[in-house]
């Protein structure tokens, strides 16, 4: 009756065995004959053809295999003696890709507070002065705040950030470089023992010496934002001239040599989604190393903007869909990422929301602190560095237990979707700024299952899924 594809594969269940499948298993037939299961609290998943998926269903922890196997073979006019080896064989790869257990499955809660220890992202945006005003600008930068942070005060939440674990600091603005002391801000964050540093920048000053000075604190990654692939719409985004200078400073940075991370990015707006492609090309021909493609967010200057710029959810569904074909036809020549990266997914890793305020924090230009850098509001800033220490902030504010107490489950538009964990619930700034509140629904939520209704399909037609088919 049962056929498994794949070969001398060892047998560990007995017909005696009662196996336990996920309490729950989500079923979608992707394509005649080929069901899709989703154990979506582990998160994990398979692809089986029909008699497959009846193995699934009757696996209840009470019936033995022998039962499952008679009743299987009763449904489809098979005998026992030709269809159990080969039943025994495919539950036990089920077994293998924990998918079956001799156990009742049990999915432990992550603890959100051990996820900060040792693993701290640090955004320090050290200035609001920028000479840009970009349209879709989700922190509306422009004049510089009152009373930003000295040197010597950024210094100290440098020390504080190393001395509690941090793992990446991201230096950012409006525009870092407008600083007289960015460097110097930056030098002193490698002195640290601190593995990752960013620098986001519009490129407009970066000199030859500047980037032969970015050259000798290797490795940093530099992301330079562009926004476009022609001077027609990038200069309707960020301002005249914008275009060729930005691209005069990812030139200063590859003639310089920086060859490990140099990245420009591209915010996906409803006037450039024509030009995806092209993006990537210019990338590779200015010598940069990846590309970036962030999601625009009705934040800020792009609240404003958002007629104009914002996408709808087949537009944004094209787009994604596009950057991740873009990211397998270029993938041995740049890397290709994503924000959010909505196809991120690892069996067993529970993504219950992002990292903000958890893992993921943001210190302002004046030094208020805030669970990331686009959750500015009144209500999400958890303390000033001035007047607190930041480990005290992001530990023990009333902030930071707010953000550890959120949970995927109890949020209604998350808790009865197959996809919850694989996807993680999307992102907080975008669900507060569109509704006003974190327990919503994720405005790219549909665009993000049609995403991986193709992604599951791509994997199974690559046979690089886990898939395990029967046939009859």
């Amino acid at each position: 009756m049962a056929k498994v594809l794949e070969e001398e594969q060892k047998v560990s269940l007995t017909l005696g065995s009662r196996p336990h499948a996920p309490p729950e298993v989500f079923s979608q037939e992707l394509e005649p004959g080929v069901w899709l299961l989703i154990d979506p609290e582990m998160p994990n998943w398979v692809a089986v053809d029909v008699v497959g998926k009846e193995i699934v269903e009757l696996s209840n922890g009470e019936r033995t295999m022998e039962e499952i196997t008679a009743m299987l073979c009763a449904r489809h006019n098979a005998s026992m003696e030709s269809s159990q080896a080969n039943i025994l064989q495919f539950a036990t790869l089920l077994e293998e890709k924990d998918f079956l257990s001799t156990q009742p499955f049990a999915y432990p809660e992550a603890d959100k507070r051990a996820i900060l220890a040792g693993n701290l992202v640090l955004w320090i945006n050290i200035t609001h002065r920028c000479n840009l005003r970009c349209l879709h600008c989700f922190r509306s930068a422009g004049e510089a705040m009152e009373n930003e942070l000295t040197t010597e005060e950024i210094f100290g939440v440098v020390d504080e950030a190393a001395s509690i674990g941090c793992h990446e600091i991201v230096i950012s603005g409006g525009e870092p470089l407008l600083r007289d002391d960015a460097l110097q801000i930056l030098g002193y964050v490698k002195e640290k023992d601190i593995k990752s540093l960013k620098l986001l920048t519009n490129g407009t000053f970066v000199s030859s010496e500047i980037a032969k000075t970015l050259k000798e604190m290797e490795p940093i990654y530099v992301q330079v934002a562009i926004d476009g692939a022609t001077e027609a719409t990038v200069d309707r985004i960020r301002g005249d001239g914008v275009f060729h200078r930005a691209k005069a400073g990812v030139k200063h940075l590859a003639e310089a040599g920086l060859a490990r991370d140099l990245v420009v990015s591209m915010t996906l707006l409803n006037t450039n989604l024509g030009e995806i492609e092209q993006f990537i090309k210019l990338a590779l021909d200015l010598g940069a190393t990846g590309v970036h493609f962030p999601v625009f967010q009705a934040v800020g200057s792009g609240k404003r903007n958002r007629d104009e710029l914002g996408l709808d959810t087949e537009s944004m569904y094209v787009a994604l869909k596009s950057i991740l074909t873009m990211r397998g036809k270029y993938s041995r020549k740049i890397t290709v990422s994503l924000t959010p990266e909505i196809v991120k997914y690892v069996k067993g890793l529970r993504r219950d929301y992002c990292g903000a305020g958890l893992n993921l924090w943001s210190v302002e230009p004046d030094g208020r602190v805030t669970p990331c850098s686009g959750l500015c509001d009144t209500r999400f800033i958890a303390g000033n560095i001035r007047h607190q220490g930041l480990k005290e902030i992001v530990r023990e504010s009333p902030v930071s237990r707010q953000f550890r107490a959120l949970r995927l489950m109890d949020n209604p538009h998350c808790a009865s979707c197959e996809l919850r964990f694989m996807c993680g619930g999307g992102c907080h700034v975008d669900r507060f700024n569109e509704y006003g509140r974190l327990a919503s629904t994720w405005p790219k939520c549909e665009a993000t299952k049609r995403i991986y209704d193709d992604y599951f399909k791509t994997l199974i037609h690559n046979n690089e899924a886990t898939r395990k088919e029967v046939t009859t």
